[in-house]
């Protein structure tokens, strides 16, 4: 049996069993599952407010009605990840803090809830609990709860809750990953539709998620567990200094070296006149041997020309400008998310859907000097970048 058909099979065994005098617990959890969507929650918050008082299922061992929180976080957590679990866990913990802490709230209580309150410990706060991120959508949660008891209030349908296959199929495509190694093979598409019982489409909406976040990529006809993404750091070190601090191996290729006129603003930037040659250097930057990234650089012959004859542009073009003596000292760099023309997904063996990050930047050297105008493309699925940030006078 899939999650998705054990948890309609659960929700359907509700039908007719009573804790609270006015509605069963399939009302009750379909009226949660109703107050949490008015309320714009997410996929996770839907399922918990759905699900919290499953414990009350004859499918249930029925000793865990007496503690329903914790039989509930049990049970939902391996099937639907670690906040589904915690937030169907907390909702008898934030029936307890709202007792002790809002005015009131004790007389809006249902008899039955009154009742367990009681067996509960009566009114009280966890600390722990509060402090927790996740604390404030348990108190959402826990309102859903309390407004699911009118036998006149409209619910939503099990079917409006079993709309989260998605979630629920990418959350077990999670599982999968987690227990696979680097390289290990993941199972075909067709497989994971008949073992989920989905659709084809579910599974490849879920699989390019994953080649998207770069923790799955194709080789060959099948689908392998990625890398880890190179992180580079957005500072005036080079791709160089970034890919051996993760322990990669980097690399590059060479695409393009020209002069080329310098445009209106190419030239402005660099600070030369209109129509002046610069120095265009293209190369594909390389991980490990994979391919992940394209530079173009931009730099005035006035400058660097001798790069022609002195340059190995396999290697790092920062540590040969450096060992001329030239310092760098500022830069201005903008990043933002952009799609491959079909040349650059090419020369990235890549696809023009997968997202790319771009960075342009415009390098200074310690006397404001330009050094050089730098385009970047780099693929969304195999490297991330990561700044320090600091609030210094």
């Amino acid at each position: 049996m899939t999650v998705i058909e054990e948890t309609a099979a659960l929700l359907r065994s509700l039908r007719d069993v009573w804790d609270e005098e006015t509605v069963d617990e399939l009302d009750h959890a379909l009226q949660s599952a109703a107050r949490a969507l008015e309320d714009d929650a997410d996929d996770e918050l839907v399922l918990a407010a759905a699900l919290h008082d499953l414990a009350h299922s004859p499918l249930c061992d029925a000793s865990a009605v007496a503690g329903h929180d914790m039989a509930a976080m049990d049970w939902l957590t391996p099937r639907f990840g670690e906040r589904v679990g915690w937030l169907a866990g907390a909702h008898v913990a934030a029936k307890r803090y709202l007792v002790a802490t809002e005015p009131g709230y004790g007389a809006t209580l249902s008899q039955t809830s009154v009742l367990s309150l009681r067996a509960q410990g009566g009114a009280g706060t966890d600390g722990a609990l509060v402090a927790h991120p996740w604390w404030t959508d348990a108190l959402r949660l826990r309102r859903y709860d309390d407004a699911a008891k009118d036998p006149t209030a409209t619910g939503a349908t099990i079917e409006d809750v079993l709309t989260i296959k998605p979630y629920a199929v990418r959350t077990a495509l999670d599982g999968i990953l987690d227990g696979l190694v680097e390289g290990a093979a993941f199972p075909p598409e067709r497989e994971l539709a008949a073992r989920f019982e989905v659709a084809r489409e579910t599974i490849r909406q879920a699989l390019q998620e994953l080649l998207v976040e770069g923790r799955i990529e194709r080789r060959g006809r099948g689908t392998v567990v990625s890398k880890p993404k190179l992180v580079q750091p957005l500072s005036l070190k080079s791709y160089t200094e970034g890919a051996v601090r993760m322990g990669r191996k980097p690399g590059r290729l060479l695409i393009t070296w020209e002069d080329v006129e310098a445009s209106t603003e190419l030239a402005a930037a660099l600070e030369v006149a209109d129509g002046e040659a610069v120095m265009h250097l293209e190369r594909v930057l390389l991980a490990d041997g994979q391919r992940i990234g394209l530079e173009s650089s931009y730099l005035p012959k006035h400058r660097f020309g001798h790069f022609t004859e002195t340059f190995d542009p396999t290697t790092s073009l920062y540590a040969a400008i450096r060992a001329g003596g030239v310092r760098f000292g500022s830069a201005v760099e903008r990043v933002e998310t952009v799609l491959a023309s079909p040349r650059e997904a090419g020369l990235l063996e890549s696809t023009t859907a997968m997202p790319m990050l771009r960075l342009n930047r415009r390098s200074l050297d310690t006397e404001d000097r330009p050094i050089e105008v730098v385009r970047s493309l780099y693929r969304g699925d195999r490297v991330a970048f990561e700044a320090m940030l600091t609030d210094r006078d």
